[in-house]
């Protein structure tokens, strides 16, 4: 199943796989590079396995700490944190990644 919302240009894939459910969101957003705005894509993978959250992608250490900001938000919103392997990626990865504006 894909579902795509053109005005905020995300998408979110689900797949079953032997049996396993895994799912698949990508949103755009940006970084800052001087004066240039580049666009950086935010993919987030959720998979059976062991419970973990993973940031890859050149995160600096304001953006490495947002796992704990999301895992705040969403247990405030009354939302259970799941038991999997989720796996986030900020694409591409030579532009160094730096500020809160990820977290979402």
């Amino acid at each position: 199943m894909l579902v795509q919302n053109v005005a905020s240009k995300s998408t979110v894939l689900t797949a079953n796989i032997k049996g396993h459910a895994m799912s698949l969101a990508c949103v755009q957003s940006c970084a800052l590079d001087g004066l240039n705005a580049p666009t950086v894509t935010v993919e987030a993978h959720m998979a059976n396995g062991l419970p973990s959250f993973t940031l890859v992608g050149l995160p600096e250490a304001e953006v490495r700490e947002s796992r704990e900001r999301v895992r705040a938000a969403i247990q405030t919103c009354g939302f259970d944190w799941p038991a999997r392997r989720i796996t986030v990626n900020l694409a591409p990865a030579d532009i160094p990644k730096e500020s809160g504006r990820f977290d979402l």
